[in-house]
């Protein structure tokens, strides 16, 4: 199995080179191309957003097991939404036409979509139940998916939720870290009915990688989260308990209803996934979140390099 990842600069991209690492699985990194890098110093392969191309990489050197990973995109609602039209090329019309390369060049693609895509009224949607996303970034990934569904043969689609990185890298979004970085605001407010399935960005590297190993089955819908679920505010408790920075406040509480204005930018109040149908076809055992969010803890305290005792 020979795998090309395509967007290694974020949490996930960098999860998945660790895994296939570990597990001495050949793979290439295709990292985004971003404008702000010179060009003396970039790396190729390097993937065009805009574009929908891969610079660099030759289509062609990979075996007949070819698989690839999409990540790739703009991956905050938020700048989504501030940036239609960007986001739009990128996360849609770029992403469609990479898809048609790698399906014309033979490969089986794992497009890597989200929970946005969901309207927020549940805890366990499963891959069967009808997305009808709130926000742009979700409306973006359905339109994916429903491309996908009708016009490629050989592509999966992953959804899944927030992911927590184990590593002290600050690409791409980190929910512990954005949690952290608010609790270190003046009057920090914490939602505390709002609730997801997050996981492990190791574990769900790892579960992505045991389920291409099994074989491309007739699953083309796979759901990757952990069976936990949180609120935003169970975020911010674990980090007050467990960090040892000085600086960190104690947050007010606040409501879903109050909170969010829905005519700026929708998110839903529940929403997790269901994994039961990853686990039915390669078991794993998930790292307990709130243990993940220690070891990050860790490296937040380290990382700001703020006043703690010992």
């Amino acid at each position: 199995m020979e795998i090309l990842i395509i967007g290694g600069n974020g949490v996930l991209g960098n999860a998945l080179q660790a895994q296939c690492n570990r597990n001495g699985i050949k793979h290439e990194v295709a990292k985004t191309l971003t404008t702000t890098e010179p060009e003396t110093i970039r790396e190729t392969p390097l993937y065009n957003l805009y574009e929908g191309k891969i610079e660099g990489l030759n289509y062609s050197d990979f075996s007949r097991n070819k698989i690839a990973i999409l990540l790739a995109g703009m991956s905050s609602p938020t700048e989504a939404h501030s940036d239609k039209p960007s986001s739009y090329k990128i996360n849609f019309l770029g992403t469609i036409k990479l898809l048609e390369t790698l399906e014309q060049y033979g490969y089986w693609t794992f497009f890597v979509s989200s929970v946005e895509v969901f309207p927020g009224k549940k805890i366990n949607y499963k891959e069967t139940d009808s997305p009808e996303p709130l926000n742009w970034y979700g409306h973006l990934k359905y339109r994916v998916e429903e491309y996908i569904r009708t016009c490629l043969r050989h592509c999966v689609i992953i959804r899944t939720g927030w992911n927590i990185p184990t590593t002290q890298s600050r690409a791409g979004r980190d929910p512990v870290e954005v949690t952290y970085k608010s609790l270190l605001s003046t009057r920090p407010q914490m939602v505390v009915d709002q609730y997801f399935t997050p996981i492990g960005a190791d574990d769900f590297s790892a579960s992505l990688l045991q389920f291409a190993k099994t074989g491309i089955s007739d699953e083309r819908i796979i759901h990757i989260a952990s069976s936990e679920v949180f609120s935003r505010s169970d975020f911010a408790d674990s980090i007050l308990k467990k960090s040892k920075n000085k600086q960190l406040n104690n947050y007010k509480k606040a409501f879903y209803n109050d909170f969010y204005d829905s005519a700026k930018e929708p998110r839903g109040r529940i929403n997790g996934l269901s994994n039961g149908l990853l686990l039915s076809i390669s078991p794993i055992t998930f790292s307990a979140i709130d243990e993940i969010i220690e070891i990050r803890i860790r490296q937040l305290d380290t990382m700001y390099r703020m006043n703690s005792t010992c």
